[in-house]
């Protein structure tokens, strides 16, 4: 799950605006960094799936890495931006990338949202953020 977390954080960091605010589980800015220049930023929550035998002559697992994704900004139009940013990196023109994982044959990226834009009020200034799912198919080489 780790070599394919990297895969998948390393193609988020190539977003300029989250170069530097793609965590993995914790948000965890550099001291002193200024409130304003947090956001947007991104937190992936990974987890490994459900594994399954696609071939009943050998002993191949293929894997179903996912992980939800918080996306989280000062405003909608922020979160809008950096959401469609992603979606664009991980499924260009529709078609999912396809990562390069040591080890493994990974199958196309999905990306989607499945619930709408939150606010979070409980915080001042209050919080945008989106909840996002993505994920592929990995078989061993």
């Amino acid at each position: 799950m780790k070599a394919h977390t990297d895969a998948l954080v390393a193609l988020t960091q190539q977003i300029p605006a989250l170069a530097t605010k793609t965590f993995v589980a914790i948000a965890k800015f550099p001291t002193g960094t200024e409130e304003s220049k947090k956001y947007p930023y991104v937190v992936y929550f990974p987890a490994a799936g459900t594994d399954s035998v696609e071939r009943m002559t050998g002993p191949a697992v293929t894997q179903h890495p996912r992980w939800t994704r918080h996306t989280v900004g000062q405003s909608y139009a922020q979160v809008a931006a950096a959401e469609a940013d992603i979606h664009a990196k991980l499924v260009p023109n529709g078609r999912g990338v396809v990562l390069e994982v040591a080890g493994q044959v990974c199958g196309p990226m999905w990306d989607e949202s499945p619930i709408p834009i939150q606010v979070d009020n409980d915080v001042t200034p209050p919080l945008v953020y989106a909840v996002s799912e993505c994920g592929f198919d990995s078989d061993p080489v």
